[in-house]
């Protein structure tokens, strides 16, 4: 099972950010300055879409909070509710099985 990521405001802040900073480096191509204010808006551009990038990460959270059990016979990641392995059959929850929490 993948973990499902849901996006916060944070997340929409960060896209913001990223789209904005793509927009000034494509201005560094549109818009004839001279060269250093250039290579400053482009470096500006660069520099925002990073930022939204790591405000966009921060905002991301993880729903997969479930516990696992792992069978200790074949490795087969179980639900913590199983009673037997779903692969070999074993029963689990016996000593010896791994309680693994799911991140």
């Amino acid at each position: 099972m993948l973990p499902k990521f849901s996006c916060s405001k944070k997340g929409v802040t960060g896209i913001l950010c990223c789209i904005v900073g793509i927009v000034f480096t494509k201005l560094n191509y549109i818009v004839q300055l001279n060269p250093i204010p250039r290579e400053s808006l482009y470096f500006a551009g660069v520099g925002i879409a990073i930022a939204g990038i790591a405000v966009f990460s921060s905002g991301l959270t993880s729903r997969t909070t479930e516990k696992v059990l792992v069978c200790p016979s074949c490795l087969q990641i179980n639900n913590s509710l199983a009673s037997a392995c779903k692969k070999c059959k074993l029963p689990l929850g016996q000593p010896g099985n791994i309680n693994h929490p799911r991140t």
